[in-house]
């Protein structure tokens, strides 16, 4: 045998198998990398390294109003609030209600949609107000009057309408927040009744504590609950849909119907309420000039009146307005209260003089049972025209 040729096959036998030992040895490398990924990998949660994924499914919400988020001697004390609310969703705002001056019950009935959000996103819904201090002194303070906090797994199967009670209130105050959600494709599910009955009991030595306004002699309707007494402990120990609020209309105790008939029926221990719970919208008027008559008769008020009551309409903007809509529900109607007049609210006496002084196009807040009842004509009403 040739000995370059046998010096040439050991050559080649070893450098195989120092090839067949490097492949091997990164083999191994590989193998050893490939157990470290999967080691580190399985050291974290799946769900932290995902990308998360919005919704597809639009979102649609109605802020729809609050409801004793402070209490009437503190607004006096302070002045007049003006209430807004802020939404968030896993902590970014997304969306801001207009500033309202109100009460203590303040109405937006605004509706939004959202279209990008988590199913494990929270929205946050705060209300605040602007705290004007007086009406010569501008300054102003931003007050907190709680939140309600809701994920999208409460209400996405069926939706959501009604209120819920605020956390961060207040001591010893409950706050409500009413609102309305659906996922596309869906209708809003029914809201709370807007009739129905209570049953409250005064205990021995213990005030029912409710104020009522008798300005319009034909419609009982709550002016203030107070803090103590029956009708607040049994707000405290029922549910939302069943408690007697401000703007509730009183259509019969203990089985009588009259106004003032109901109001003695306190005098016993014990009531059978029936309840129309009030609603608010808003119209635009008309009115070109001074010389225009609004068409306007009005009830007197009392010394514990919301709004002015509406005891008759006559040629003028009102009557114009009302031959304009399509569904009678729209229109005005007698024993309608107006309680704001372009956003702003006051005493009786501040809203008239508004309405009068009022031209061009104006925004009038609408009060009035629900849903609309016919109440009777009262003799005993004193009126005042509007011009």
């Amino acid at each position: 045998k040739n000995p370059g040729e046998s010096r040439g096959a050991a050559m080649g036998a070893m450098c195989q198998t120092e090839c067949a030992i490097v492949n091997a040895e990164e083999n191994q490398k590989l193998e050893d990398a490939s157990v470290e990924s999967v080691s580190v990998l399985e050291a974290y949660d799946l769900n932290m390294i995902q990308p998360k994924m919005s919704s597809t499914v639009p979102l649609t919400i109605t802020v729809v109003g609050a409801r004793w988020i402070k209490s009437l001697d503190s607004l006096s004390r302070t002045g007049q609030l003006r209430c807004f609310v802020e939404v968030t969703c896993a902590g970014k705002r997304i969306y801001t209600t207009q500033v309202i001056q109100t009460s203590t019950q303040p109405e937006w009935a605004e509706e939004f949609e959202v279209r990008e959000y988590a199913e494990d996103d929270e929205f946050e819904f705060k209300v605040y107000s602007i705290d004007l201090m007086g009406e010569t002194d501008k300054t102003c303070n931003v007050s907190y009057y709680g939140k309600v906090l809701l994920k999208p797994h409460q209400f996405a199967a069926t939706g959501f309408n009604g209120e819920m009670m605020m956390d961060e209130a207040g001591e010893n105050l409950q706050a409500y927040l009413g609102l309305r959600m659906k996922m596309a494709g869906q209708e809003y599910p029914s809201g709370p009744p807007s009739t129905f009955t209570v049953v409250v009991e005064k205990g021995e030595n213990q005030h029912y504590g409710i104020v009522f306004d008798t300005s319009n002699k034909a419609a009982l309707m709550i002016f203030r609950v107070c803090d103590q007494g029956a009708v607040a402990e049994h707000n405290r120990n029922t549910k939302p849909c069943e408690q007697l609020v401000q703007t509730d209309f009183i259509t019969s105790v203990n089985g009588v119907s009259s106004p003032l008939a109901c109001i003695r029926q306190f005098q016993k221990p014990k009531v059978t309420c029936a309840v129309r719970r009030g609603i608010q919208f808003s119209v635009t008027l008309k009115r070109e000039n001074l010389q225009k008559p609004l068409g306007v008769i009005v009830s007197e008020t009392s010394v514990n009146s919301i709004g002015i009551t509406i005891a008759c309409i006559t040629e003028g903007a009102v009557q114009e307005y009302n031959d304009e809509c399509i569904e009678e529900e729209d229109k005005f109607h007698v024993h309608d209260r107006i309680i704001n007049v372009n956003g702003e609210t006051g005493k009786p006496a501040d809203i008239r003089a508004k309405m009068m002084t009022s031209t061009g196009k104006f925004q009038v807040r609408i009060l009035r049972a629900c849903p609309m009842a016919a109440l009777p004509e009262s003799e005993n009403n004193k009126h005042r025209v509007l011009n």
